[in-house]
């Protein structure tokens, strides 16, 4: 499958997209997951972009209760 042009939100495509890398089924899990981070994180959908960095920072180092609860929203 050929596309001609790339259509969608930056925050939300595929890093593939970006840097002209072949095109999978995959980019459509990543954009999901974006999604679902910003629905557990509660942080805003206007920069998508800065969330996957800030969740990598968060859970750098630290055990799975730790780091899940540095990035869940705490209203959950």
């Amino acid at each position: 499958m050929n596309f001609s042009w790339v259509r969608g939100t930056r925050g939300y495509m595929a890093p593939e997209w970006i840097m002209n890398r072949p095109i999978t089924s995959k980019v459509d899990v990543y954009s999901y997951g974006i999604v679902v981070l910003e629905m557990v994180t509660g942080k805003s959908h206007l920069e998508p972009e800065l969330l996957v960095p800030w969740v990598r920072e968060m859970v750098s180092g630290g055990t799975i209760d730790t780091e899940i609860e540095q990035i869940v929203d705490p209203r959950f």
